[in-house]
């Protein structure tokens, strides 16, 4: 029999709140133990310094302190984090970048008792650089795009150079990411996920199959329609996108 997490809630709205203790009470008994519900995010720091929850499910968007400047608060973290937040891209991509969890409002039961799942079944609490990667998305201090990345596998998390990546290779429902110094990551996302996180002005898609990173381009073969991208891999070039790839990398 598992020990349920103490968990800790913090949502500045009262309704996304209580809805969110109703929620995990009707489903997720068996996983949480709701040790505290807080709708002010000065007052959720101090429960989370004295209580020393084992899970923390906040919101993002909130005054005083937003979910980014509470974390930042708590320096070192030491318990299982989920985000809940209204849709939007930004957010998202950040999410995705730092690969923690996170849930869209309004919230949907079946999303809700699978990210408890999951964080009941981890044996590890969040790691501080994914923290670091995602704090660079707060918009109250965020100078661009971070440089870094998280990459959820099987085997665990792999933190990653963006600059590093060569290119990615769809495979169905995963994608192949390859690395300069040769590594390669699979990783349970598209590649048309891959691209939306990856939105910057020198990763390109060539073909429906193939992502690139224009810097690691060695050659480009007309005849055959190939780039030869820096780890010799041959890349075929879409005739779809072939006008606006010689536009960009002819400036």
């Amino acid at each position: 029999m598992t020990i349920p997490l103490k968990t800790i809630l913090l949502d500045d709205e009262p309704n996304s709140l209580n809805l969110l203790q109703h929620l995990l009470r009707k489903h997720c008994s068996a996983e949480v133990d709701i040790i505290g519900a807080y709708d002010d995010a000065e007052i959720a720091l101090k429960a989370i310094k004295e209580y020393e929850p084992d899970l923390v499910i906040l919101d993002i968007e909130m005054p005083k302190l937003n979910g980014f400047e509470v974390l930042e608060a708590c320096q070192d973290i030491h318990f299982k984090l989920i985000f809940t937040t209204a849709y939007n891209q930004y957010a998202v991509r950040a999410f995705k970048f730092s690969a923690l969890d996170y849930l869209l409002k309004p919230l949907i039961v079946e999303d809700l008792i699978m990210a408890v799942k999951k964080a009941a079944q981890s044996t590890s609490s969040v790691q501080n650089e994914q923290l670091e990667i995602l704090q660079q998305f707060n918009p109250a201090r965020s100078n661009g795009i971070p440089n870094r990345m998280v990459i959820s596998t099987t085997e665990g998390l792999i933190f990653i150079d963006v600059a590093d990546i060569v290119h990615c290779d769809s495979d169905g429902p995963y994608t192949h990411i390859h690395l300069k110094d040769g590594d390669k990551a699979l990783i349970s996302k598209t590649l048309r996920d891959v691209e939306e996180m990856l939105n910057y002005d020198f990763f390109f898609r060539v073909h429906h199959s193939h992502l690139i990173n224009l810097q690691h381009i060695k050659k480009f073969i007309r005849s055959d329609e190939e780039v030869i991208m820096s780890n010799s891999k041959h890349i075929p070039l879409a005739r779809s996108r072939k006008t606006a790839f010689l536009e960009l990398v002819t400036g």
